[in-house]
């Protein structure tokens, strides 16, 4: 015998949560980011250089793209991280 909550919604409310927690937010260090543009040139559905700035901005970040972690591995100065 299957037991479902008494409320759908608290089953999809659990799912949102759990989803929420397990997520990492993708972050650019702004005084370490040289603005070389690697990570846009890797990943440039996340990663921005921002024209004034000349810094990495993230468009997502929440994405799980397979190439964040390729422009974080990449980053001569170590500036992405997920957090």
């Amino acid at each position: 015998m299957i037991f479902w909550p008494a409320k759908k919604s608290a089953l999809f409310k659990n799912k949102i949560l759990f989803d929420s927690i397990n997520k990492f937010m993708i972050k650019v260090d702004k005084d370490k980011c040289g603005g070389c543009g690697t990570c846009e040139a890797v990943c440039p559905k996340v990663f921005k250089i921002n024209e004034q700035t000349f810094k990495s901005e993230v468009l997502n970040a929440n994405s799980e793209l397979p190439c964040v972690q390729d422009a974080i591995d990449m980053c001569p100065s170590q500036a992405i991280s997920r957090e």
